[in-house]
């Protein structure tokens, strides 16, 4: 998944024999269960137990390949804003389906379910999708339109092109139009972080 995160050791203790976490397939935390306790979060991604690799397993049978212990490391994944669910609308600033342009040749148009939410677009292959994507407005350094006729608009970051388009071009202007406002929110709270950050600074030295 496209973003940023942090990769954390938590130290998952048995309760009654068992962990006590609900996971979906794709290893991500959907219920904490008593580990709230130990420092795990809602969405964290576990990439190993004990030092072996989930890969494409999930962790239930990773697990059932290891001896009991009464306490197991896990490596997660933890991302600093977690993926909305494609079925939950209440809390998006928008939300709708456009067509992403691939990257790889010859780069066909693909439909995504999109949301925007808490600085980040979020695009979903389809309504189940567990592992959605996301792009990280704090890297975008421009977002305009492309392609008018076709309703096509550019997110520009750091190494990369994003190229979406919309149904019509009313739905072009308020993506475009809700992208830009989010981005404009995004830079006002990192301008004053940093400047809460450099008054605390000068006031220390």
């Amino acid at each position: 998944m496209s973003g940023h995160g942090a990769v954390l050791e938590i130290t998952i203790p048995r309760r009654d024999g068992k962990l006590g976490i609900g996971l979906n397939q794709a290893n991500r935390v959907t219920d904490l269960g008593p580990t709230i306790k130990d420092g795990l979060k809602m969405w964290d991604m576990v990439v190993s137990v004990d030092d072996v690799s989930c890969g494409s397993r999930t962790m239930a049978e990773v697990m059932a390949d290891m001896p009991k212990k009464d306490k197991h490391v896990l490596t997660v994944l933890r991302l600093d804003a977690a993926p909305p669910s494609s079925k939950t609308t209440t809390t998006s600033e928008m939300e709708g389906w456009l067509q992403k342009q691939s990257p790889a040749f010859p780069n066909p148009w693909q439909n995504r379910k999109c949301q925007l939410k808490d600085g980040r677009l979020w695009y979903f292959a389809n309504d189940d999708a567990s592992q959605p994507k996301s792009i990280a407005l704090a890297d975008v350094t421009a977002i305009s339109v492309a392609d008018l006729g076709r309703g096509e608009f550019k997110m520009v970051a750091t190494g990369r092109t994003y190229m979406f388009r919309a149904p019509n071009k009313a739905g072009l202007f308020s993506w475009v139009k809700a992208l830009q406002l989010a981005q404009m929110k995004v830079r006002r709270r990192r301008h004053r972080h940093l400047h809460a950050h450099g008054s605390t600074q000068r006031a220390m030295s």
